[in-house]
């Protein structure tokens, strides 16, 4: 009681300031207490349900993703909205979240592997669980069986939070797509045989690293390029920045500067606007455009053509108004080499360095081990053509529209135009 209670005093400053997985976790605690408590209980739930709601409606995209840029603050929003619907009674619209959330990872690729651990990933959780901090499988199918679909028994047990939690299932079948490119929230997921490409389109205002136009590839079971975690929040700010900075990931930047520029342990003091196209096909290879206006004072906008096609991962990169050197970090998988890839010539590769801080990996928070970072330096004065296999003969015109960035591709005989609106001049 005196913990419903105290939620209830502090809901001014929560409703004011925390409008995030903070405020529906305030909501949680009242129905989770409501639930526990006949007389006052009964407010404390309807409160707790009404704090949820209204936070959902802010809270989720009508894909199932969430404004928290962070696959690990997804899978604890997801197991909140799991817990509330054990209790019984959810209000449609909470029920509602929590298939679109389950979904929103589906698509992301959870089921068949392991995805980029992107944004801030602290292993916070709310169901209990036994195996791997690092999985989102089993808190997906929780949602999904809980949503109404059907799991096959052996998932029961490999994973925890099916055999504590759940004790049906339903008859709804869990859509698998089969398409070689799904766009999941801020990323477009593409495949193309045993490769999968990840590249970060989009961004939210919470949470989030400086990872715009991020491209993550993995090949079989092995990741050439990964995104470095998270590391720590309260320790040592160059190591809270430097794994959420641009300088920690696939990205081109101009020396000395970030997307984003981090300020204190949580914000950052600029913003980002992202676009991208629609995917298309040119012969055998699947090709988006990204973009964004990170630097646009003094660069304009930066443009990021993918290609996976049959043999490898072709990128091209190009900056509206070039100027200086830019530079790029690929922190690559453990089985992977510097040979590997292509068209990256001014490179130096750094393994757990300190000065300057470079070269490392975080599989859990807390922790950090030594990792290869390839570091490439460029003018990007023209196009910048490199990846990972063998490169793609293709002919790329990049056009800056004032609203717009076009690209004309020639593959051979084949033409085709794919362009990202939304990111002025």
């Amino acid at each position: 009681m005196a913990s419903a209670r105290h939620i209830l005093v502090e809901l001014p400053y929560t409703v004011s300031s925390m409008k995030n997985n903070h405020l529906l976790g305030d909501g949680l605690g009242l129905v989770v207490l409501g639930s526990m408590f006949p007389g006052p209980g009964e407010r404390w739930r309807r409160i707790g349900d009404r704090l949820m709601v209204a936070q959902l409606r802010r809270h989720m995209r009508p894909d199932g993703s969430m404004i928290e840029d962070s696959l690990s603050y997804h899978r604890f929003v997801l197991e909140m909205l799991c817990v509330r619907q054990l209790i019984g009674d959810a209000p449609c619209e909470i029920s509602e979240a929590l298939e679109k959330a389950g979904l929103h990872l589906v698509k992301l690729g959870v089921l068949d592997g392991p995805v980029p651990q992107f944004g801030d990933w602290d292993e916070g959780r709310v169901l209990a669980d036994s195996s791997n901090a690092g999985s989102t499988v089993g808190s997906t199918f929780a949602a999904l069986a809980l949503s109404g679909y059907g799991i096959p028994a052996r998932h029961f047990d490999e994973h925890d939070e099916l055999a504590w939690y759940v004790t049906g299932v339903g008859e709804k079948v869990v859509p698998r797509s089969t398409e070689t490119s799904v766009r999941a929230g801020d990323f477009v997921r593409i495949d193309c045989g045993q490769r999968r490409v990840w590249i970060k389109a989009g961004s939210g205002p919470s949470h989030q690293h400086a990872d715009v136009t991020s491209v993550w590839i993995r090949d079989g079971t092995n990741w050439v390029t990964r995104d470095p975690g998270t590391g720590t929040y309260n320790g040592p700010l160059h190591i809270r920045n430097g794994f959420r900075t641009s300088a920690a990931h696939p990205v081109w930047v101009p020396a000395g500067r970030d997307q984003l520029e981090p300020h204190r342990a949580f914000r950052w003091l600029r913003s980002i606007t992202p676009s991208s196209s629609r995917v298309q096909q040119l012969g055998d290879a699947t090709a988006l455009l990204a973009v964004h206006d990170a630097f646009a004072d003094v660069h304009g906008r930066v443009a990021r053509l993918v290609l996976l096609h049959s043999e490898g991962v072709t990128v091209v990169d190009a900056v509206e108004l070039p100027g200086g050197t830019w530079t790029m970090t690929l922190p690559l998988g453990d089985e992977v080499g510097a040979e590997e890839f292509f068209g990256l010539e001014d490179v130096q590769q750094f393994h757990g360095e300190d000065a300057p801080w470079s070269g490392w990996h975080s599989r859990t928070y807390g922790a950090w081990e030594a990792s290869t970072w390839l570091v490439a330096a460029d003018p990007l004065d023209g196009q910048k053509k490199w990846g990972y296999g063998v490169p793609l003969e293709v002919d790329v015109e990049f056009g800056w529209k004032q609203t717009s960035v076009e690209v004309r591709l020639a593959l051979g005989a084949e033409r085709v135009q794919i362009t990202a609106v939304g990111v002025c001049e």
